[in-house]
């Protein structure tokens, strides 16, 4: 199982593409779950707002 020089440089070079490859695919991953509960926190934080402002208004007339 000994490996030459250039295969090693080789497999390395696969493994270091590999291994950039799934970081770039994790992180796309990663962002988009993390703007998507982004988008979600902001849009009912806005709706509960709303809400609570709506249920204050009437509650005070």
């Amino acid at each position: 199982m000994a490996q030459k020089s250039e295969t090693g440089v080789g497999t390395q070079l696969i493994l270091a593409i590999l291994i950039l490859f799934i970081a770039w695919v994790v992180l796309k991953w990663v962002i988009r779950v993390v703007v998507g509960v982004a988008t979600t926190v902001v849009v009912v934080g806005a709706i509960l707002f709303g809400l609570w402002m709506f249920a204050n208004r009437t509650g005070s007339d």
